[in-house]
Parts: structure tokens; C-alpha cells; sequence
């Protein structure tokens, strides 16, 4: 559509086009997956599997999110523990992608497009020939960024399942407001998809939102093995707990503000400033800057948010602080996070790698999915803030002070808890099928 026809076509009935071309779409794959579903063969499940296919949430960035770097990393080490030899591929969009996924170190698979995606999903699967597929899930499972590209998650992971292969959904966050049109997808599944969920709140939604076979996991991230920190900022950390102050990490994200507004941007980072110096001024503290999604070119990264951040705190007297420089994989981030007193994160996956660490945790929240979480931990709700609640003139301020206040007895009931939830995300590489659900 041209920019003059944009410009003559009301801005309702443009959301409606594109609501069409969306269900359209949708449509579309249905009527494939029904005639794929009556002609699927494949090699079988191969146990320990020779050859797995992972299918990320983001099939552009891949690892830009941190998030889906646990996630990918997780995998592979599991797979790799079944089987030393498995050779691992990569679905991506095609360009820079490719390129992302093989600094990885793995093969990367161009992701079709809608247009016969169905047949063109099943020829990856059984000329690879692959004999495991493991879609990430994460966010992604309800439609809140894309319901068409949900419905090409569970396709493939379907398709996977009737071809015999083991197909895994990892655990995914399931929201309030998923979309309708999911219904169906979440019903047609093949049993032997291993459909996993990774919190009792997100479980019980979608119970009541389709017909289907799920089990109750946590976040693979839990499984992920701590990388190492590198020796400056492991001497900073080391001096500034020698000094008896306690080291907090800290994490800001523009995805918090929706639609992303400069201004309140600016706001939200002047009351994270406000609060950190009130906090400062109780107890000994220290404060280490964490960025944990890279993507500030397409507006999503931290960076947006905790450079501007850093800026004012350097300015404020009797503030310790440091920016956590360059890019990193998660398992850095999360040998750092173990090295934390407690870290207050935008973040739902530096939420999971402080908590697997036995580190406490205070949310800014910007999906119904940190609620979950908190349960597994049995965490207060008052550690989840909302953006809209941030708007209140020291409303951060005070529940950072109440956060610090409790972190002591926090990491006690954290660490009585953690066995138990790092068991249960063990269990989202457990096949598929009635007997393991």
C-alpha cells in the first residue's frame, strides 16, 4: 500500500485490513496443516537424538534478547550431554541471521514463509533429517507479538510429533488476553507434542482457553550452566563487598513504556535515579548497571534506558556505581547475577537467572507473565511493580527500600525453593505423550 493510499484510508479501517490479512493468513495455514496431516512420515525419534532443529521465539535477532540465549544455550547443553556428536540447526530469517546463528556455531535453516509453510516445514524436518525439534515457546505462545507466528510454531512442532520426531515447546508464559484464533491451534495438537508451561498461573489459563495436553515446567533457563565474569568486574564486586556495601544490579527497559513515549521514558529513568539515591542514603550500597537485550537500534535494548541512567547517577554525589560494557551471553550474565545481593530487573530472564542463582528479585513488569514466576518462589506480589504504578511520585522509591529491607530473608526462602524449581525445569526435555505428561 502506498504512503498517499495510507493517507487516505482512515486509520480504523487500516486496522482492519491488516486484521484481515492477518486471519487471512491464519486461514490459510489451517488449510495447509489439514492436507499435511494426512500425508506425514518421517525417520523417527532417535534416542539420544543425532540431529536437533531449535526454532527461536526471534528468528531475526536470535540471541539479541538475552532471554532466548538461555533458552538456546540450555538446549544444546542438554542435547549435548545425551549425545556429544548432535549436530544442532537453527531456523532464522535469511541475512543477517544466518550470520548470528553461525557465530553460534550451529547451522542455520532459512524459516519459510507463510506461503507453504507447512510442506516446506515438513521437507526441513525429514531431509535434514532431523529427528528432534525444540521451539523455545517464552512469550511468544499467546499471540501477544504475532498470532500468525505462534500458529508456525505449532505447526511445526506438530508436524514434528506426526513425523515421529520428539517436539518440544518449551515452557511458555500463556497471558490473560491470548488470541482467539490460538484456540484451534492449541486443540489440533498431536499428544506427543511435549507442550510445556512454565508457571501454575499461565497452566491454568490456558487450560480454560483450549482443549489441550500441557504439563506444568519451569523456564529452561533454570537449567543453564553460569558462565565466568571477567577479572575487572569481578575486582569491582570483590572491593565494594570488602567495603561492606552490598552490590545491587539494576535494569531498565524501554519495552516497559508501550507505546514507547521519550518522555515517559525520561520519567521512568528520573525515578529509578530518585530511588537509587534514597536508597543510597539508608545503607551502604552499591549499584551495577546490567543490561540484559542488546537491540537498542530497533528501539527494545536497555541501553535506551540504563546509559541515561548511568549519566545521572554519576552525576549525584557518594553514588557507587558501574555500567556493565559490552555484549555478553547469558551464561556471563548469569554467573554475574549469582555474584549479586539482589538485582531489581525489567527483565523476566534476569529475574530467572538471579533466582536459579539463589538471588532475591524486584520486577518492573510489562507482561502478566512475572506473577507466575513470583509463584514458584512464592515471592510477595508487592515485588512486582507495573509501569502505571511508577507514575506515583515515589511509589519505586518505596518499594526499592521495602525490597532491601527484606532481602535477607528473601534469599532464605529462596534457597529452600530453588531445588525444587530447578527439578521442575528439568522436566521440559522429557518426551511428549501420555505417559510423561
Amino acid at each position: 500500500m502506498s504512503a498517499f493510499l495510507k493517507r487516505l484510508i482512515p486509520p480504523s479501517l487500516r486496522a482492519g485490513l491488516r486484521q484481515w490479512k492477518k486471519a487471512r493468513g491464519i486461514a490459510g495455514l489451517h488449510r495447509e496443516w489439514d492436507q499435511a496431516s494426512r500425508r506425514l512420515a518421517g525417520p523417527g525419534i532417535a534416542q539420544p537424538a543425532r540431529r536437533l532443529l531449535i526454532l527461536p521465539s526471534d528468528p531475526a535477532g536470535i540471541v539479541g534478547a538475552v532471554g532466548d540465549d538461555a533458552m538456546i544455550t540450555a538446549t544444546t547443553q542438554h542435547f549435548v550431554a545425551e549425545n556429544p556428536d548432535v549436530a544442532v540447526s537453527v531456523l532464522c530469517q535469511t541475512g543477517a541471521a544466518e550470520r548470528i546463528v553461525r557465530d553460534l556455531g550451529f547451522k542455520p535453516v532459512p524459516l519459510p514463509a507463510i506461503d507453504g509453510y507447512c510442506a516446506a516445514i515438513a521437507e526441513i524436518l525429514q531431509t535434514g533429517p532431523h529427528d528432534a525439534l525444540v521451539a523455545l515457546g517464552a512469550d511468544d505462545m499467546d499471540g501477544y507479538y504475532s498470532a500468525e507466528f505462534t500458529t508456525k510454531v505449532l505447526i511445526g512442532a506438530d508436524i514434528a510429533a506426526r513425523m515421529g520426531m520428539r517436539s518440544i515447546v518449551l515452557g511458555f508464559s500463556f497471558n490473560a488476553q491470548a488470541a482467539p484464533e490460538l484456540a484451534r491451534c492449541f486443540a489440533r495438537l498431536s499428544p506427543e507434542v511435549a507442550l510445556n508451561v512454565r508457571d501454575p498461573l499461565s497452566l491454568d489459563r490456558l487450560n480454560g482457553f483450549a482443549r489441550v495436553r500441557a504439563r506444568l515446567v519451569a523456564d529452561a533457563a533454570f537449567t543453564l550452566r553460569p558462565g565466568t565474569i571477567d577479572a575487572d568486574t569481578e575486582m569491582w564486586i570483590a572491593g565494594e563487598k570488602a567495603a561492606r556495601r552490598r552490590v545491587i544490579g539494576l535494569n531498565l527497559h524501554p519495552m516497559l513504556i508501550r507505546p514507547p513515549d521519550p518522555g515517559q521514558i525520561d520519567r521512568l529513568v528520573s525515578e529509578m535515579a530518585e530511588a537509587v539515591v534514597r536508597a543510597s542514603a539508608q545503607a551502604p550500597l552499591s549499584w551495577l548497571l546490567l543490561p540484559h537485550d542488546y537491540r537498542d537500534d530497533s528501539g527494545d535494548g536497555d541501553g535506551i534506558c540504563l546509559r541515561p541512567l548511568m549519566q545521572r547517577l554519576q552525576a549525584e554525589p557518594g553514588i557507587r556505581c558501574r555500567y556493565f560494557e559490552g555484549r555478553h551471553r547469558a551464561a556471563t550474565l548469569k554467573a554475574l547475577a549469582g555474584r549479586m545481593d539482589g538485582i531489581v530487573t525489567g527483565r523476566m530472564h534476569l529475574a530467572i537467572a538471579a533466582l536459579g542463582m539463589g538471588v532475591p528479585v524486584m520486577c518492573l513488569t510489562y507482561q502478566d507473565k512475572f506473577e507466575g514466576l513470583f509463584r514458584h518462589f512464592d515471592l510477595p506480589a508487592d515485588l512486582l511493580l507495573r509501569p502505571e504504578a511508577l507514575a506515583e511520585p515515589g511509589r519505586l522509591a518505596m518499594a526499592l527500600d521495602s525490597f532491601l529491607n527484606q532481602i535477607d530473608d528473601l534469599a532464605a526462602g529462596i534457597a529452600g525453593r530453588r531445588p525444587g524449581v530447578v527439578a521442575l525445569a528439568e522436566r521440559n526435555f522429557l518426551p511428549g505423550g501420555s505417559a510423561h505428561q
